[in-house]
């Protein structure tokens, strides 16, 4: 199998992971690209929807923000002031790379979406959207028209801004499309992309938001990443995949920022450990029940602000649009 980002078959070097989500363990090699360094699978699952029972992007669709009085009056003002104003371009900078202290009310997939700059009203697709979490979050931001699509909903929400659907069965047009977090887990990203050419307005702007190959934590870990996040990820391209994977779809990079947070700096070191997600040791457990040490907790997130600054956190979201 050659690589999906350059196509090129030379690699330099391949890398064992365990499947540790489930907790199965089984090992999935993934191929490092000599050309263009972006990883994939060498052999895909017989079943990978066997793997996505109960996965976590089709829980109950809660948002953080209803947990506190504090930040469900932000985002109604933000809304409000900023958004249905059609000022959002003018705070966009402020989320390239908010400081430790400010990335505690924002998500990841919120800081790569806010930084956008949308104008209200545009028309935006979130392929890959669970049962809708973050398409529910947009439109509480005012962003009224977000809808999502999801090949593996298996019973739909209660609501019709998320329905079960593939991107290259989608059809309409669109000003903004998203795919956080969910490029990396499409067999043919390429064609994915193609489709996107397709579905997006001229002036529209495609978000990929994925695991960072350039992160420092992967030059140290390898196969104990837990962002190759085996068997899930089929593959992930670094920036030059990135480029490459644009520019014969028709797009061109046009900008670039780090989204990782603290917690991201926990599970990689635990991998190494052979403890899987649902283990009862996993730091996984006194993160859910708030027991995790608050002072390193802080640590870590002043590390993750550092790491974004240099483009080498753990998550990247790139901006492309029409070249």
């Amino acid at each position: 199998m050659s690589c999906p980002f350059c196509k090129s078959d030379a690699v330099i070097e391949i890398l064992p992971a365990k499947e540790m989500t489930k907790g199965t363990r089984t090992v999935f090699e993934y191929a490092v690209c000599a050309n263009c360094a972006s990883a994939y699978i060498t052999k895909f699952p017989d079943d990978i929807s066997q793997y996505y029972e109960d996965y976590y992007s089709f829980g109950e669709e809660t948002l953080s923000v209803d947990d506190s009085k504090w930040k469900s009056l932000t985002v109604d003002i933000y809304s409000r002031l900023i958004v249905r104003t059609g000022l959002s371009f003018l705070v966009r900078s402020f989320f390239r790379c908010p400081s430790a202290w400010q990335m505690q009310f924002l998500t990841p997939n919120l800081q790569a979406f806010l930084f956008i700059g949308a104008k209200p009203g545009v028309r935006i697709l979130d392929v890959g959207s669970g049962s809708g979490q973050f398409v529910r979050l947009m439109r509480r931001f005012g962003y009224t028209t977000a809808t999502g699509i999801d090949p593996f909903l298996k019973e739909l929400p209660g609501h019709d801004y998320v329905r079960r659907g593939d991107i290259n069965g989608t059809s309409g047009v669109y000003d903004i499309l998203i795919f956080n977090h969910t490029l990396e887990h499409m067999p043919d990203p390429e064609a994915a992309l193609n489709t996107s050419a397709r579905l997006l307005s001229p002036d529209g702007v495609l978000l990929i938001q994925i695991p960072n190959l350039e992160s420092r934590e992967f030059s140290r870990f390898k196969e104990h990443w837990c962002w190759l996040h085996a068997p899930f990820h089929f593959a992930i391209p670094s920036r030059r995949g990135v480029e490459l994977l644009a520019d014969r779809s028709g797009f061109r990079v046009v900008d670039a920022i780090c989204t990782s947070r603290a917690d991201h700096y926990l599970y990689h070191d635990e991998y190494a450990r052979d403890i899987a997600d649902h283990d009862q040791n996993s730091v996984r457990r006194a993160l859910e029940d708030g027991s995790f040490n608050k002072a390193h907790y802080s640590e870590l997130s002043r590390l993750a602000h550092s790491l974004n600054k240099t483009l080498t956190g753990d998550w990247i979201a790139y901006y492309l649009k029409r070249a």
